[in-house]
């Protein structure tokens, strides 16, 4: 047993597991196992020169399974047991640079702190959309993230990009997307606004979105 921060079982009844960046409790990051919980695969080495994050970035959605990691501008999915690249985001003049990552893990704080860029955050997926959650860090104010949501629509081949306010409250439904449902179904878990709430104690709270009726022109 070890721990997990993230974990599905894809559509071929494979167990996967996200230990994070810990290099003390596994040497890979990502891990499969079979039904009997039988190893089968290990993925995505711990960097020693990272802090021990964790993730809950492994997401199924229907027959979609999904996977992202912090700081990064690629997404993947996992089919027929393998995982593979599903798309890359280009940032252009926001991009972080990895490479660049001090070799000290205490220094990686300041670091990020230092630069303005942007990453994306959370990926969901059906078969008529894809959601994804972008952060961006600024290092006038790094305790005031951008936060993005960017809805595309596969079909019409038409994108959405909604910047959320920065004055919500931290712990707002919209900061936690969870699940991506196959009837388009956007579902958030987090705190509403009293003024929206039809009892003080209904917090947190889940909130749907239905993505069928947004207008992307």
């Amino acid at each position: 047993p070890f721990p997990a921060f993230s974990f599905c079982i894809d559509t071929d009844g494979n167990y996967w597991f996200y230990s994070g960046n810990n290099k003390t409790l596994n040497p890979d990051k990502l891990k499969k196992f079979d039904a009997s919980m039988k190893p089968l695969d290990q993925r995505l080495p711990a960097d020693e020169t990272i802090l021990p994050w964790g993730f809950d970035n492994l997401k199924k959605n229907g027959a979609i399974t999904t996977f992202v990691e912090g700081f990064n501008d690629t997404v993947y999915q996992i089919n027929n047991g393998e995982i593979a690249k599903a798309y890359a985001i280009d940032f252009k003049d926001l991009a972080l640079d990895k490479s660049a990552f001090p070799t000290d893990p205490m220094d990686l704080i300041p670091f990020l702190r230092s630069k303005h860029y942007a990453s994306i955050k959370n990926y969901l997926e059906n078969d008529k959309y894809a959601y994804f959650q972008i952060v961006e860090s600024s290092p006038s104010d790094p305790k005031s993230m951008g936060i993005y949501h960017w809805i595309f629509d596969k079909a019409a081949n038409k994108n959405l990009l909604i910047k959320q306010d920065n004055e919500m409250n931290p712990l707002t439904y919209l900061n936690a997307p969870q699940i991506l449902t196959a009837d388009n179904q956007l579902y958030f878990l987090g705190y509403l606004p009293d003024s929206d709430l039809a009892a003080q104690d209904n917090n947190p709270s889940i909130v749907s979105i239905d993505l069928s009726k947004i207008n992307f022109n």
